[in-house]
């Protein structure tokens, strides 16, 4: 009897010490794993942390750049700051950053003044008409170039008045399945934004992003020195909603490699503009540019084993810059 009850106890006891080593890996466990999350998240706060201090002094690059531009007056395709920026290493990573001439393209804020009702279209709303159709896989007509122009002016202009039956103010916003939504009726701060026009598909908004920019403000002038052939194309009559036929731009972009434009005096004295000027027709010239105030920053950072993604609008004052926007994003 003795010897049974001393048993039980034994087993009892070996049950215990069973019981308190499983409690103690599984707390070990806990802990261990507890740690190694702490030590990731603090060393991911710090990768994070030191690819934004990368990221931030970016900027500085340009001013860099722009310190050898001396002549402010003109800017060309040929200027230092314009030219492709090789990958550099950095502590731990690799930066690559690519800047652009944001006055070379269209501004699509500059479509929300004018172009209401019984007007005619203003000339930044012609030119973005003729842009759309300078894509030939688009293949789009000018009728549907000039819904997607009248469905972004409605958009972020600042009524809820449409300009005709197919355009698009909150009223047709609203309606839609499943979620409704507002009209901005304010200007655009991001490309990503066209995704809620009307008429704006995937593939047109791919196929136009290269070609326009989101500024702060509805100028519609663009830089003659810098802008690509597509942009360059929309520099067509006051009456005529289609592009230009690409070999026309050809001589402006042969003139511009050699001697930059320097004012409107030295672009309307080229052969094309002679030619498209002929007889009563007009080519809208005094709001173009032939220097540039805003520039476009990519920044790609691979930073140990992470991707982070660095965009931003700056403004230029001589050879200084103004961080006008900024988005962030990591892969």
């Amino acid at each position: 009897m003795l010897r049974s009850k001393t048993n039980r106890q034994s087993g009892g006891i070996l049950i215990t010490a069973l019981v308190v080593v499983v409690i103690v890996t599984v707390l070990a466990t806990s802990i261990q794993r507890d740690y190694y999350r702490s030590i990731t998240l603090v060393e991911s706060t710090l990768s994070r942390q030191g690819a934004s201090l990368v990221m931030d002094s970016t900027p500085d690059l340009i001013e860099t750049l722009l310190a050898s531009d001396q002549d402010h007056q003109v800017d060309s395709l040929a200027d230092r700051w314009l030219q492709p920026v090789s990958a550099m290493p950095v502590a731990e990573g690799l930066l690559s950053a690519q800047i652009i001439d944001a006055n070379g393209k269209l501004n699509l804020n500059s479509v929300a003044v004018g172009g209401d009702a019984g007007e005619e279209f203003t000339v930044a709303q012609r030119r973005l008409i003729r842009l759309l159709q300078t894509f030939d896989d688009l293949a789009l007509s000018q009728y549907q170039a000039e819904q997607l122009v009248k469905a972004l002016k409605d958009y972020i202009d600042e009524d809820d008045f449409v300009v005709d039956f197919e355009s698009a103010e909150t009223e047709y916003y609203a309606a839609l399945s499943p979620v409704g939504y507002r009209a901005s009726n304010q200007l655009l701060e991001s490309i990503s934004e066209l995704r809620f026009v009307r008429y704006f598909t995937p593939e047109v908004i791919h196929r136009l992003t290269p070609f326009v920019t989101i500024l702060p403000h509805t100028a519609s002038g663009f830089n003659v020195n810098t802008a690509s052939s597509n942009v360059l194309r929309t520099l067509n009559t006051f009456d005529d909603l289609s592009p230009l036929d690409p070999s026309m731009v050809t001589a402006w972009e042969e003139v511009r490699t050699e001697q930059p434009f320097v004012d409107e005096q030295s672009f309307a004295s080229t052969p094309t503009i002679q030619q498209l000027q002929s007889g009563n027709s007009t080519v809208t010239m005094d709001d173009l540019l032939y220097a540039s105030d805003y520039i476009e920053l990519a920044v790609d950072l691979r930073w140990r084993d992470r991707l982070y993604l660095f965009s931003a609008l700056l403004e230029r004052d001589g050879q200084r810059v103004k961080l006008i926007k900024k988005t962030n994003g990591i892969l």
